[in-house]
């Protein structure tokens, strides 16, 4: 999964190099707003399974052989990942305010991203 998590920032970072400066502030507005819907739709999802999903990686090691540059075999284990999903206990009116708390903060922070995305277009006007 760490690897799943570096390669998808990895490929962002390439997108965002290439992206205009217009496009780099605009996404940078709508931040905040997509990291709130994501956390609304999560606190949902717990809500209608009535319970919360805990994901977490556990190692495991991978038995290999590499060879030296003499052709002499020696064990080279490599440790890889896999992800694990635990259902955890949730109390479910306290899930139910959080996500109507974040529904509420959505509402400014969508106005805040809309003043922001404002001042990108009055920053690189040439888009």
């Amino acid at each position: 999964m760490h690897a799943k998590c570096a390669l998808t920032l990895l490929t962002l970072s390439s997108i965002a190099a290439c992206a205009t400066p217009l496009e780099r502030c605009l996404a940078t507005s709508e931040r905040s707003v997509k990291r709130i819907e994501h956390a609304i739709a999560k606190a949902d999802a717990n809500i209608a399974r009535g319970y919360a999903i805990h994901r977490y990686e556990e190692p495991f090691v991978v038995p290999k052989h590499c060879h030296d540059d003499k052709g002499r075999k020696y064990r080279c284990d490599e440790t890889e990942y896999h992800t694990l999903e635990v259902p955890v206990e949730i109390d479910i009116w306290a899930e139910r305010e959080r996500r109507d708390e974040l529904r509420d903060d959505l509402i400014y922070t969508r106005g805040q991203a809309a003043l922001q995305s404002q001042q990108c277009f009055a920053s690189y006007p040439e888009a």
